[in-house]
């Protein structure tokens, strides 16, 4: 059964043509298996965790590893680590406060997070070109737009109605952000997904830009929030109606990834600050993680504090940081790149520590 899952998932890798074009960092160490192991590991399913997972067994051929039932959420992927259906989960990097209660009610503490992957947004079903497209999520306006860039500072004032980076007034017109002539006292129109899912709480993508461009701040409650078509991985349809709203609306502004830009629409160039460099989000910016809203791509386990990981559990995940690890993050299509030879490091120091790592970005 896990052969035939594997060839189901490499046939996807094959299927998808061009070789890849993602630089895999020379510096990343390349995988010096640890002594035999044997025993076996339970791990979330996916193509690119198949190909992991594939790689892992021909380096370590004592060890089975063995694929879950698929999980449509983080939430859905946390509970499967908390009831003992995997032993490594797909996460994102902002585990929310109600996914954190919900294994301190399960097992009395925080899971372990370590990144693995940059990029994340991208790959939905209704996405109009997502091949070759940045795997980031974008800040959009109309085409005709005279704006070209802004800082994550200015959009916090924007978006949010509690300003955390600083901003000493919220922004309302286009003039606010330097725009002159007819566009000065024209209005800022809001728009972006449903800020909660059918739970209750925030997307995965929301809550990242509440954190990321907000400082953990809240959203204004005029946005213009389009509601989630579909649930599970590749099926929310929201983003396309978001884009479509900015297409149509000269003053607007939104928030989608680059998978969904279309004609009549462009994205801006952002800056952490007013004294920071602007990216307008490529690949190898997204990769080298110089865009400001890079994402993150985690796997998760779960650490008593004060006790190490599982020993398989620590050598795979220890492969995946590794440069060949990383060359099956290039060579699979998806919303990933691969990490870089820098922050690969600063995760594989956390796999000897003891204490609880919630944040990747540490």
């Amino acid at each position: 059964m896990l052969k035939a899952v594997f060839l189901v998932a490499m046939a996807a890798v094959g299927a998808a043509g061009a070789p890849p074009t993602d630089a895999v960092d020379p510096d990343l160490p390349r995988y010096r298996p640890a002594p035999t192991m044997k025993g076996e590991v339970s791990i979330a399913s996916g193509v690119l965790m198949a190909a992991w997972a594939r790689e892992f067994m021909l380096r370590q051929p004592g060890v089975e590893v063995r694929l879950g039932k698929p999980t449509e959420s983080s939430t859905q992927a946390l509970q499967s680590l908390l009831d003992g259906g995997v032993q490594l989960a797909s996460f994102g990097a902002e585990i929310q406060p109600f996914q954190r209660e919900m294994a301190l009610k399960a097992v009395g503490y925080a899971p372990f997070v370590v990144a693995v992957a940059s990029g994340g947004a991208g790959g939905h079903l209704r996405a109009p070109a997502y091949t070759g497209e940045p795997p980031g999520l974008a800040i959009y306006v109309n085409a005709g737009n005279p704006l070209s860039r802004a800082t994550l500072t200015q959009l916090d004032a924007v978006f949010s109605k509690t300003r955390r980076r600083g901003y000493p007034v919220g922004i309302t017109t286009w003039g606010q952000l330097g725009l002159t002539g007819e566009w000065a006292d024209k209005p800022i129109r809001r728009y972006g997904m449903a800020l909660n899912n059918q739970h209750g709480y925030p997307h995965g993508w929301v809550y990242f830009l509440m954190q990321r461009m907000m400082d953990d701040g809240e959203f204004k409650p005029d946005i213009v929030q389009v509601p989630d078509t579909a649930y599970g991985p590749g099926q929310n349809y929201a983003f396309a109606e978001v884009v479509d709203h900015i297409v149509k609306d000269r003053y607007g502004i939104a928030h989608a990834p680059f998978s969904f830009r279309v004609p009549g629409v462009k994205t801006l160039a952002l800056a952490e600050n007013a004294s920071s460099p602007f990216y307008a989000g490529t690949r190898e910016e997204i990769a080298h993680r110089y865009y400001p809203l890079t994402m993150t791509k985690c796997l998760s386990a779960l650490r008593k504090p004060g006790t190490p990981l599982d020993p398989v559990v620590r050598e795979l995940v220890r492969y995946v940081l590794s440069r060949e690890g990383q060359e099956v993050v290039a060579a699979t299509p998806g919303d990933s790149l691969p990490l870089t030879a820098v922050f690969a490091a600063e995760q594989r120091a956390k796999l000897d520590g003891s204490a609880d790592a919630m944040d990747p970005h540490d």
